[in-house]
């Protein structure tokens, strides 16, 4: 069985010993007595493996503070603590990351960076934000933990094992690297459950005689000349729509119900389909409302074009859909197809609302397994998934003080990615006036990055993705994290596209390069 050796660093009386005991014993300690050493041993299972874990608690007062380098010699990974509610013990370790490094003599070191005491967060002297940007100079996971209920306690000492592997991979694999990149391997979705496969990054180098689109400016803007006139453009100010009603001479945003819905305010069953012992037919109610809303009066735009303040106009209105739905309706979707590489039958500028009396199979599968996780860890899944690439660097692409963009690990879509926030927000209509604007400005910069991939206007899938609503709100959702998604079809060039078929259809998704290369391809734009 492996064994691991843990040194826990910090000052004095931020509750290192209470830490480490409540992993070991589950017990609290309520009292505060000077550490100048403890030793602790205890068996953990991480992904499945056993292990040991031996523990230093070190002493962090000031008169023992000349013994941590015989501390730092034989540890293998190091969990640095300070306590939010007090500032100096937070000043106290930024010299720390450099005394390992001075004793081990290289800067590949299992890191775990701790907030202690969250549990007293009235009492909060040092930010979450601090501690996030701490980390982030430091290569290093962050974490807030409280000894005191137990709060990511199991998960610090179960996460500095993980870093001590990782590193330990990282050193083994430097000699092979050039191989170790030409292997596949399949990564999980944690939203779904669900796996793709992670191809080589040469399959790219395929000869590729399949399809190609006509435009090598992408299809979406061949047509951008033609639609400038009323007549071909029902969705221009003025314009009538297949319905013959005649939209009004708006500027800016605008919303109709769509003239074509999937989902109708009505339902009629077919009673042929209502047999209750028929295993092989089974049919339920579907009632829903869908929109179209309109992001600009000019038709020659995009999302990417359009200035901040219009895309805060944007927000604003999927704010004001969302509100005015959510207490009737299960699931609000609101999405965007861009380009009709993926389908799109009118490329005005907009983007569309679709909401149903139920909640569909992808946000039912993330609702559960954003649920298992908060119960298990007592935090989000998508946030702690943030700060861990925050940390990592390797998959950003870019960030600002409330949001992130990354191409997730598990990326199905070429140059896929999502949008975080960096704080606990479940639905849009909670966001701020500052939080809205900086969401503005990371999709202006996403989607302009976007643009210049291929030299194109991009196509992509947008969705929104709200916690669940309607009947879910007598439920606790605070497992749900609000994120934003997208899947833009485009692979090699402005021309040839992803296409889902053979294996990936009737086994499992696939992906032709590593969303760690897609992810440098897009940031280096």
């Amino acid at each position: 069985m492996r064994e691991f050796k843990v040194v826990v660093l910090g000052s004095g009386g931020i509750g290192k010993s209470a830490l480490t005991v409540q992993f070991v014993s589950n017990h609290f300690i309520d009292q505060y007595s000077p550490t100048i050493e403890d030793f602790f041993r205890k068996q953990i299972e991480v992904n499945g493996d056993p292990c040991v874990l031996e523990i230093l608690d070190t002493a962090g007062t000031e008169q023992f503070a000349s013994m941590r380098d015989l501390y730092i010699i034989n540890g293998q990974g190091f969990v640095i603590v300070y306590s939010i509610t007090n500032q100096q013990t937070f000043n106290d370790i930024k010299t720390m990351r450099d005394q390992i490094i001075r004793v081990k003599g290289t800067d590949q070191i299992p890191i775990l960076l701790v907030g202690n005491k969250c549990d007293l967060n009235h009492q909060r002297q040092v930010r979450v934000e601090d501690g996030m940007n701490l980390a982030e100079q430091w290569s290093c996971v962050f974490a807030e933990c409280s000894a005191k209920n137990a709060h990511n306690v199991n998960l610090i000492f179960s996460e500095i094992v993980k870093e001590i592997d990782y590193v330990e991979a990282v050193k083994k694999s430097k000699k092979s690297k050039s191989c170790f990149n030409l292997m596949a391997s399949r990564r999980m979705n944690p939203m779904t459950g669900e796996w793709v496969i992670s191809s080589a990054t040469n399959r790219l180098n395929r000869p590729w005689s399949g399809e190609h689109s006509i435009s090598n400016q992408s299809k979406s803007v061949e047509t951008n000349n033609q639609i400038k006139s009323v007549n071909n453009n029902p969705l221009s100010p003025g314009a009538k729509r297949g319905n013959q009603i005649a939209n009004p001479n708006y500027v800016g945003t605008y919303v109709f119900e769509n003239d074509f819905p999937t989902f109708t305010t009505t339902y009629v069953a077919d009673k042929s389909h209502n047999n209750e012992e028929d295993i092989f037919i089974s049919e339920t109610n579907l009632t829903g409302i869908c929109k179209v809303i309109c992001y600009s009066e000019d038709s020659t735009e995009r999302l990417s074009t359009l200035s901040i303040t219009q895309i805060c106009d944007v927000i604003n209105v999927w704010c004001k859909e969302y509100e005015e739905l959510f207490r009737k309706y299960d699931w609000i979707q609101i999405f965007e197809n861009r380009g009709s590489e993926v389908g799109c039958s009118n490329i005005h500028p907009h983007g569309q609302l679709w909401a149903s009396n139920y909640l569909p199979t992808i946000p039912s599968k993330k609702n559960e397994m954003q649920k298992k996780y908060f119960d298990k860890h007592g935090s989000q899944l998508l946030l702690d998934y943030a700060h861990k690439e925050m940390i990592k660097k390797e998959r950003v692409i870019v960030q600002n003080a409330s949001w992130l963009v990354v191409v997730p690990y598990w990326a199905v879509w070429p140059f896929e990615t999502i949008v975080l926030p960096k704080f606990v927000v479940h639905n849009i209509c909670q966001l701020n006036v500052v939080q809205k604007t900086e969401l503005a400005e990371i999709l202006k910069l996403l989607l302009t990055k976007y643009d210049k991939i291929f030299d194109c206007p991009f196509p992509y899938i947008f969705g929104a993705n709200n916690s669940p609503s309607g009947i879910y709100l007598d439920n606790d959702l605070s497992h749900w994290q609000l994120h934003f998604n997208f899947y833009p079809p485009l692979l090699r060039s402005p021309t040839v596209k992803k296409h889902i078929a053979g294996y990936e259809v009737y086994a499992e998704p696939q992906r032709d390069l590593t969303p760690e290369v897609a992810a440098k391809t897009i940031r280096d734009i």
